[in-house]
């Protein structure tokens, strides 16, 4: 099974404009360029872990979210490939896509983020999730790549401990151990 992708948004016509900007030139020309294969249809083949993709923004920890923004991929791999999965992982351009997606918020909106991989070999879904802001944007990107890694080593040490490790930065802190669920829910993200 190659390594597929796909995107989802939830949020006004200005932040799905922001999100398409976003992408473009960045994760979408890094996917495409690493040869995954874009599949709108992953979050529904993980339906037993991924339930209700309909949602509203909505108000999260002080901050008005002005959108709801996630990224799925999915891959089928052996133990050699793992490792290379995840090198690959973090040499996607996150940064500044997040970026460039913060950079059109108002002042006092913030965008919910959340990095979604299913490892369909051990039937394993890691969720990372944030808020980020304009101000934020940089210190969140640089997060999420150090929770991806923070998860890999989980995952190496541990295995699969439950259907879904979710990790959650906040206030510029990642959880060390993951939040261990049967079930995921994106607060806010629905496809587009």
């Amino acid at each position: 099974m190659p390594s597929h992708y796909c995107y989802h948004s939830a949020g006004n016509a200005q932040f799905i404009r922001a999100v398409a900007d976003g992408l473009e030139g960045t994760l979408d020309s890094f996917f495409v360029e690493s040869e995954w294969m874009q599949d709108k249809d992953l979050p529904s083949r993980v339906s037993p872990v991924l339930r209700d993709l309909e949602g509203k923004p909505q108000a999260l920890g002080g901050w008005e979210i002005t959108g709801a923004f996630a990224i799925f991929m999915a891959t089928c791999f052996g133990k050699k490939i793992f490792d290379e999965f995840y090198d690959r992982l973090l040499k996607r351009p996150l940064g500044p896509f997040i970026d460039r997606l913060c950079a059109k918020l108002p002042n006092g909106k913030a965008v919910e983020i959340q990095d979604v991989v299913y490892l369909a070999d051990i039937d394993l879904t890691v969720v990372i999730s944030a808020t980020a802001t304009s101000e934020t944007a940089t210190e969140v990107a640089a997060l999420f790549l150090q929770a991806h890694r923070l998860a890999h080593a989980h995952i190496e040490q541990h295995g699969k401990q439950a259907p879904v490790h979710l990790h959650i930065i906040t206030d510029g802190k990642i959880n060390l151990q993951p939040a261990l669920s049967v079930s995921w829910q994106p607060r806010n993200a629905r496809p587009r």
